[in-house]
């Protein structure tokens, strides 16, 4: 979700609990001749989603600019990796470059990789040296998802499938190098 579509929700989901909180306040001001009886109730209750309301907008509002995988992020990425996923294979290739063996990266620089898949849903999960998983996205055909990340670091990182995909899914895996 980029951030203009971000803000979009916010701003309806606010309107949505501002509307709410008004259409309590009305109901509450409609009383009948037993419930006069609980006014002291009523103002509180009234009070109560005020509060509530205004908690929340400010909540919404806070964190309105720390949403993620701003998409900001991918026209700024320096290195572009198409990324095919089929039954059992992944075909990654550089934009700009041979593809001759294997997948170099550099180092400390945004690279952008451009996901979909070509048969079935696939998970495109990157895993360093270590087996901990940095980043992810979903594989889906006619779909491209862009999914940027920095590796800090040098080495060698796989590619691994994180949802089943059929009887050889265990084997669907590759590696590139970052350098």
């Amino acid at each position: 979700m980029n951030p203009t579509s971000a803000g979009i929700l916010t701003l309806l989901v606010g309107l949505l609990v501002a509307l709410t909180t008004l259409w309590f306040i009305a109901r509450s001001r409609q009383q009948e001749p037993a419930a006069q009886a609980n006014q002291g109730l009523y103002k509180a209750r009234t009070l109560y989603f005020v509060i509530l309301s205004l908690c929340l907008l400010a909540g919404l509002t806070a964190t309105l600019g720390k949403v993620p995988y701003g998409q900001a992020d991918a026209a700024n990425s320096q290195v572009v990796v198409n990324v095919n996923a089929s039954m059992y294979n992944w075909e990654m290739v550089k934009v700009g470059a041979e593809n001759a063996g294997e997948l170099v990266i550099p180092a400390q620089k945004d690279v952008e990789f451009r996901v979909t898949g070509l048969d079935v849903n696939h998970g495109f999960g990157v895993y360093d040296a270590d087996g901990h998983l940095l980043t992810q996205t979903q594989a889906m055909p006619g779909y491209t998802n862009r999914l940027v990340y920095n590796f800090a670091q040098p080495g060698v990182y796989h590619v691994l499938c994180l949802e089943y995909c059929g009887m050889m899914h265990p084997k669907m895996n590759t590696t590139f190098r970052v350098e």
